[in-house]
């Protein structure tokens, strides 16, 4: 089965023969200053680097070309988040999964763990406690298809906007057709998807009509 990063299938983009591929190219030209230059100069453009070119920098050991790639991980840093660190606080809202990746516990092979779904009281009660504990910012995990909280926001959320109030979601990079979807069946006005610096579908955006 070959590596397909677009794939729906997660022993399709997470493959092993691609990565064991990427960690001996890395190893192969962890010397190559040449190579490595021509990264860096791509890496200034902030518009993003592959998977065997951030392996190859990551394997690099000449010394003063570290210190390069370190400055100018500092600099694209400070470009686009500037002096602050922002975290997230987890709220899983089901541990239900239709996925196989054997490395995360909640893939639908264990049978060892209880399963367990979130209500909307549930949800309320761990939201509030996560606010009280001075969390301000939520990572949400939810459900087996990944789209339990886009469908209650896309059900609910305008009433909280007013006319012509956007909205903008972070998505996965397999969610646009399903989000946009969600968003067109409950009245959302002005819908589109923005992708990130590595081409993929990032956010989608929305607002309530005026």
């Amino acid at each position: 089965m070959g590596y397909n990063m677009k794939s729906m299938k997660a022993e399709e983009f997470i493959n092993d023969e691609e990565i064991l591929e990427s960690l001996a190219y890395a190893k192969k030209n962890k010397d190559n200053q040449s190579l490595i230059n021509e990264i860096l100069e791509r890496a200034k453009k902030a518009k993003g680097i592959s998977h065997k070119e951030a392996a190859v920098l990551m394997e690099c050991d000449i010394p003063e070309v570290n210190e390069q790639i370190k400055e100018l991980a500092k600099e694209i840093k400070q470009k686009f988040y500037g002096n602050r660190i922002v975290m997230f606080a987890p709220l899983y809202l089901s541990n239900y999964c239709v996925n196989g990746c054997t490395y995360c516990p909640y893939h639908y092979k264990n049978k060892h763990i209880a399963r367990k779904k979130l209500s909307q009281e549930d949800i309320r009660k761990e939201v509030i406690a996560l606010q009280d504990m001075g969390h301000k910012r939520l990572a949400l995990e939810a459900g087996e298809d990944g789209l339990v909280f886009y469908k209650a926001i896309a059900e609910h959320y305008q009433k909280a906007l007013r006319p012509g109030g956007a909205l903008v979601l972070e998505i996965g990079w397999q969610q646009r057709k399903a989000v946009t979807a969600l968003l067109a069946e409950n009245g959302w006005a002005e819908i589109r998807c923005i992708q990130d610096f590595g081409g993929n579908d990032r956010c989608v955006t929305a607002r309530r009509p005026k």
